[in-house]
């Protein structure tokens, strides 16, 4: 989208019923449908508008609190049919704050943002940022997928912290030219195993960054568990961030000893 234009798409009656399915969205405006034909015109201006002028939704709607719902985004589908998870302000918040205190964001931070908005961790990247008064850098659409592009923006722009996937890791570790001038101090590695040959390629080409460990399902908002690397051969998940508990359960819901398997059961914020 260009700087300045308003217009964010059009979606068809068949894409928004799908998109809506999974969701608890209770309306939508609706009324220039007959006027715009098979399309959803997404135009800021226009939905605003209809949305004062709809008396039915002005009487629907209540003052947002710490369980209205923040966003909606969709699991990925891993373990199961992709679903819609409303996530609350008060869980939003409390990850927010977590991060900025957990990994000591500042606003003498940079943060480079490349993870697309339809994954939660893009949730800190851009709140987090600005809660703090931290330095924001976006990257271009897709950028996120190109090694090379990423370094040169982390050199350009001095940037000390950021995201990323393990096997993104892996291919940007591998790609990093020898002697890379980076600010980097801490990437937060999350959405995959960690396993210890990217541990160990990051650290060789990375000496100077702190490398943590997240999880976190979507349904949860972002990361449940949080730990930093060491010398281990293989990086553990943590423990529970702030107002969470988590708990590793038998087939009859029943705490497992030490080193015994069991299910992962999470509660809190």
């Amino acid at each position: 989208m260009a700087a300045g234009d308003r217009t964010l798409g059009h979606l068809t009656f068949q894409e928004v019923r799908a998109s809506l399915r999974e969701t608890s969205i209770l309306c939508l405006p609706m009324g220039s449908m007959e006027q715009h034909g098979p399309h959803l015109p997404l135009n800021t201006d226009t939905v605003l508008a209809e949305l004062r002028a709809d008396k039915g939704v002005a009487a629907a709607t209540t003052p947002p609190g710490p369980d209205t719902a923040a966003y909606v985004l969709f699991t990925s589908g891993s373990t199961g049919r992709p679903k819609g998870v409303a996530v609350s302000h008060r869980s939003v918040v409390n990850q927010l704050r977590w991060i900025s205190t957990e990994y000591g964001l500042s606003r003498s931070d940079v943060v480079l943002q490349k993870t697309p908005a339809t994954f939660d961790v893009s949730v800190w990247e851009l709140f987090a940022t600005l809660a703090v008064g931290a330095r924001l850098v976006i990257a271009r659409p897709d950028g996120h997928t190109d090694p090379r592009y990423l370094a040169e923006v982390m050199s350009t722009h001095r940037v000390t912290i950021t995201s990323f996937v393990p096997s993104m890791l892996a291919v940007f570790a591998d790609a990093l030219p020898t002697g890379a001038a980076l600010s980097l101090r801490a990437l937060l590695v999350a959405g995959e195993a960690f396993g210890p040959d990217v541990v160990d390629a990051a650290r060789r080409a990375l000496p100077d960054v702190e490398l943590y460990n997240l999880y976190g399902p979507t349904e949860y908002t972002i990361n449940t568990l949080g730990a930093g690397t060491d010398d281990s051969a293989t990086p553990t998940v943590g423990a529970p961030i702030w107002n969470t508990r988590v708990y590793v359960l038998d087939a009859w819901l029943r705490p497992v000893p030490d080193e015994v398997t069991g299910e992962l059961y999470i509660s809190g914020a």
